[in-house]
């Protein structure tokens, strides 16, 4: 690790980790940078103690912070050991009275060379990337990450849908459904790549993907309601499925629909739409109340086919990398 002992000096302000007590303290540094930064999706403090109390989040943070608890620069990274890649995701935020003295490029730094130090350990030949993620950002910070050398990889809007109302009339006799087994997991991926071949040039490889989107051992993953459709017997749409705690209404239960996909030879049939209502109708059945997708801004056509079913557009999320070496 780079050593906090390096980071400049701030008067009245102490260099340290993140400790398992600050969780209230990040919080209020939050909504203080949300009237620069926007506040789509502000932490709440459930979800701020659950950060404080991850493991090693002290080693793995940096916070600058004063006698009366107001932080004036945090960040955080974590590392994901993946089957064709190590990433790491990189947070971090200086408040909007710091701004503008360099401290952003400081805290990048910092992030950046500890992050990178553990991916190098654990790549074993691997490809290591860095990915900056964020709903609301002030200019500044996309023009920063530019300047290092970020791409854009991608902006992503997310929509969502109340599944207490009514389904739109869409009937598809021709479909059969089924929910994901061990047995048909190929098919699922068999769809993944012929759904999304005209969408990237860098397709997951199989076991990936399932590690990441189709994992029967995670704790969110919903084998059950993530469904196949089939068309005369052969795979050609499918859609997962993940569980998730929303504030989208109080104690309210929130599916994420993680990925869903037509095969490009069965597109323009209806079949995009019947999956969907049929998972909705699934979803509702299972008590959920509420669904969110993800649609690439680049992507109009699905964004209308969401709308027509009912979506609508709740917050805006961008995606940003760098190769370790680049």
């Amino acid at each position: 690790m780079t050593s906090i002992i390096n980071l400049p000096s701030i008067r009245g302000y102490t260099w340290r980790g993140i400790q398992s007590t600050d969780g209230p303290l990040l919080q209020k540094f939050e909504q203080a940078c949300a009237p620069t930064d926007g506040a789509t999706n502000l932490k709440n403090s459930d979800e701020w103690v659950a950060l404080v109390k991850e493991q090693d989040i002290n080693t793995r943070s940096m916070i600058a912070i004063n006698v009366q608890g107001e932080i004036a620069i945090v960040g955080w990274f974590e590392v994901d050991e993946r089957i064709e890649s190590v990433l790491s995701f990189l947070e971090g935020r200086v408040h909007p009275s710091f701004r503008g003295q360099r401290y952003g490029t400081v805290l990048l730094d910092w992030l950046e060379s500890n992050a990178g130090l553990q991916m190098r350990t654990v790549a074993n030949g691997r490809p290591c990337i860095y990915r900056i993620m964020f709903y609301d950002r002030a200019p500044d910070a996309s023009a920063l990450f530019k300047k290092r050398g970020y791409a854009l990889q991608y902006v992503e809007q997310e929509m969502h849908r109340d599944l207490r109302q009514p389904w739109p009339d869409i009937n598809h006799q021709d479909l059969t459904f089924e929910p994901w087994t061990a047995n048909n997991k190929p098919d699922f991926y068999t769809v993944y790549q012929a759904a999304f071949r005209t969408r990237s040039d860098n397709l997951m490889l199989a076991d990936s993907w399932h590690h990441h989107f189709a994992n029967p051992n995670s704790n969110d993953y919903q084998p059950d309601l993530s469904l196949l459709a089939r068309q005369s017997g052969d795979p050609v749409a499918y859609a997962v499925i993940h569980a998730e705690e929303s504030s989208a209404g109080s104690g309210s239960k929130l599916a994420w629909i993680t990925q869903t996909g037509v095969h490009v030879d069965y597109r323009r049939q209806g079949i995009g739409a019947a999956l969907l209502t049929e998972t909705m109708k699934h979803l509702h059945s299972a008590g959920y109340q509420w669904a969110k997708l993800s649609v690439n801004v680049n992507n109009p056509v699905a964004k209308s086919l969401y709308e027509h079913l009912g979506f609508s557009l709740v917050a805006s999320f961008t995606m940003y990398h760098r190769a370790l070496n680049a």
